[in-house]
C-alpha cells in the first residue's frame, strides 16, 4: 500500500466515524468532556517515518470550545504548548501532530508526549479517535481518544491518577 492510500485511509475510517456519529447510530465509546492521547510519536527526520493523527468531534448540535495541550513526556508538569479552538455542532477538528509547531524533540529526532483535549463550554460532549502511522512501511493502529473526564462514570482512566 502506497503512503497517500494508508493516509487516506486512516482518514476514510475517521470519517466514517464522523458519518456514524452524524447519523446518531450507537457508538461503542463514551463522550467526555476531557479527552487524552496517551502517547504521541512523531520522526521529525523522516516525512515517512511515524506520526500520530488525532481527532475530536463534538457530539452536540451546538458549538463547544476546546482546549488542546501538548505535554512532554520527560517533563509533564506543564504543557509545552496549547490551543484553542470552536467545534460547530457535530464538527469534527483532525490534527496530524507532525504539523504542529513548537514541540520538543529528542536526541533521536522524535517529538513525544502526550495530549490532553478538554472542553471549555459548559455541557460539551466531545469523542475522538486517534491512530499512529508509519507511512513508510505502511502501517497503522489507533483507538479512541480516552475518557480523561474525572466527574464521569465512564472514566477510562485509574482512579488513583489525576491528570
Amino acid at each position: 500500500m502506497s503512503n497517500r492510500r494508508l493516509i487516506a485511509a486512516g482518514l476514510a475510517a475517521l470519517a466514517t466515524a464522523v458519518h456514524l456519529a452524524a447519523a446518531g447510530l450507537p457508538k461503542t465509546d463514551v463522550s467526555g468532556s476531557r479527552l487524552l492521547l496517551p502517547l504521541y510519536l512523531v520522526d521529525t527526520t523522516s516525512p515517512t517515518g511515524v506520526t500520530t493523527i488525532f481527532a475530536v468531534r463534538n457530539e452536540l448540535d451546538t458549538p463547544a470550545e476546546i482546549e488542546i495541550r501538548y505535554f512532554r513526556t520527560d517533563s509533564p508538569q506543564a504543557p509545552q504548548r496549547s490551543d484553542r479552538a470552536t467545534l460547530q455542532g457535530k464538527q469534527v477538528l483532525p490534527v496530524n501532530v507532525r504539523s504542529v509547531n513548537d514541540l520538543a524533540v529528542d536526541e533521536s529526532g522524535l517529538a513525544r508526549g502526550y495530549v490532553v483535549v478538554e472542553a471549555l463550554t459548559e455541557g460539551a460532549a466531545i469523542q475522538g479517535d486517534y491512530f499512529r502511522v508509519t507511512a513508510g512501511e505502511d502501517f497503522a493502529t489507533g483507538f479512541r481518544l480516552l475518557n480523561a473526564d474525572p466527574t464521569s462514570p465512564d472514566n477510562d482512566l485509574c482512579g488513583l491518577f489525576s491528570l
